[in-house]
């Protein structure tokens, strides 16, 4: 993966502390859980955990699926491990369907309060929310063919209910109790330190608490038959 520096396509800093860090390899991974294989659409299939390791890209751990003619890189969900099967499916049936953990269905097609994660906005466009390490969502209720989902942030969105999640809470649930150790780690990481100017604190400094923002919807968004 390419180094940036912080910088933009001008080559001026955009965001301060990144630089230097370890060289990382990128792998791309599927976020379009349901993503068929040619010549079998509409069709639930199933996939096997090959291998679940770390990524230096991001927090969460990753797990290699293996199913049909294809292999995969997915973010993993908290128990996975090799040799689990997991069930995707795009199908919203009258009854609320008993999905185990990894799994992939659409929020119509779950009961209320199951714990979600990899959030898609748009159906098809792939998973934009509750992607990092340890993090997961609640779908709240289901409305008229919308979904409300509750964020990790307890912000409340609301999308179609054909929108793709995946059942469970995002791997690497310890993230954020690691232990740097030593100045040099964060080098590794590619964070930089500040410059260690004093400046003095304003009225932004003190504790604040403010109301939750209003609920996002996404449900009024063109379909892409629209666009088109």
């Amino acid at each position: 993966m390419m180094k940036t520096g912080g910088r933009d396509h001008t080559g001026r800093i955009r965001v301060h502390g990144i630089g230097g860090g370890h060289r990382q390899r990128y792998r791309m991974i599927d976020f379009q859980r349901l993503n068929y294989e040619p010549g079998k659409e509409n069709i639930p299939f199933r996939e096997k955990v090959v291998l679940v390791r770390y990524d230096p890209c991001r927090s969460a751990d990753i797990a290699l699926v293996a199913g049909g003619k294809r292999k995969r890189w997915i973010i993993a969900t908290e128990n996975m491990k090799e040799g689990d099967l997991l069930t995707t499916s795009g199908h919203i049936g009258r009854m609320a369907v008993s999905a185990n953990e990894g799994d992939s269905h659409p929020l119509g097609a779950l009961s209320v309060g199951t714990l979600i994660n990899n959030l898609e906005v748009e159906p098809g466009k792939g998973a934009q929310y509750i992607r990092a390490a340890g993090t997961c969502g609640i779908l709240l209720r289901k409305v008229n063919g919308t979904a409300i989902v509750q964020l990790p942030s307890k912000r409340q969105v609301q999308v179609l209910d054909t929108c793709m999640v995946t059942v469970g809470r995002v791997s690497n649930i310890d993230h954020n109790k690691r232990i740097i150790g030593k100045a040099g780690r964060n080098r590794w990481l590619g964070k930089r330190p500040s410059s260690g100017l004093w400046q003095r604190k304003g009225g932004w400094a003190g504790r604040k608490i403010r109301p939750l923002p209003p609920m996002k919807s996404y449900v009024n968004l063109p379909s892409v038959s629209a666009k088109a």
